[in-house]
């Protein structure tokens, strides 16, 4: 998703109202890659693996309905 789409005017694909973006709350940047555990003397470690993304969150003003984008690159590209 570019800039330009990122600012154009969505529609709820469940009730075709107009979705506002908006933020998660709970840290300042919401991010999304994929993940590898492993068990480490009985303890599970979790490890971003590949490209991380920043999360765009859009929310329908009638409906609620809540949909999330992970299409910007986050700065940091290993995970750590």
């Amino acid at each position: 998703m570019t800039e330009s789409n990122m600012n154009a005017v969505h529609v709820c694909p469940k009730c075709n109202g107009q979705m506002i973006q908006g933020k998660l709350r709970g840290d300042s940047t919401v991010l999304w890659s994929q993940i590898k555990e492993s068990k480490i003397f009985g303890v599970t470690a979790i490890q971003t693996v590949g490209t991380t993304y920043t999360v765009d969150a859009y929310r329908c003003e009638q409906c609620a309905y809540l949909e999330l984008y992970a299409a910007r690159e986050a700065g940091n590209k290993n995970g750590s």
